[in-house]
């Protein structure tokens, strides 16, 4: 009767809500995820997330001749130069135990095999208080290196002439 009709409006008026706020939510994460996709695309760094086994679960673009889809599953050391693998391997272990950010800098060839200075910014990624994953922020230093390496260059020279300097 007009109860069984009133339940069946209120229960039509729920469904439509709850469509359109899962319309709303599903725009939200849309939009939300369109603006990830511009950040970790256009960085100048490599951006990793590595599950508790060190395992590549994301790679925001390639390093030389590795891509993403040869990369992702994988055990990110693999893909590290063999004499800092074990060094590496305890930072990286150190701050998944200890949920304590780590940095960690390289001398190694980059995507073209040219030597270059790599830094390693690790993150604890922490969920209900336990860490679940690493999010790792590699950039290339080099020409910081070199300049920072210049200057303390110039440094010298001016101390040198200070020294030799009689007032």
């Amino acid at each position: 009767s007009s109860d069984n009709l009133s339940d069946e409006r209120d229960d039509l008026r729920s469904s439509e809500f709850r469509y359109h706020a899962l319309k709303v939510a599903e725009e939200a994460v849309r939009k939300s995820e369109a603006v990830l996709r511009a950040v970790t695309e256009n960085t100048p760094d490599w951006l990793f997330l590595l599950d508790e086994n060190l395992r590549v679960q994301f790679m925001n673009r390639p390093f030389g001749q590795n891509r993403p889809e040869i990369v992702l599953g994988r055990a990110f050391l693999d893909f590290v130069p063999q004499e800092f693998r074990a060094s590496m391997e305890d930072t990286y272990r150190k701050a998944l135990a200890t949920g304590v950010p780590a940095r960690l800098e390289l001398r190694k060839p980059n995507p073209e095999g040219i030597p270059g200075n790599f830094e390693h910014r690790i993150m604890p990624v922490i969920e209900s208080g336990v860490v679940r994953a690493l999010t790792v922020a590699v950039t290339d230093v080099t020409e910081r290196k070199r300049a920072e390496n210049e200057l303390r260059a110039q440094v010298r020279i001016l101390e040198t002439m200070r020294e030799g300097v009689v007032l």
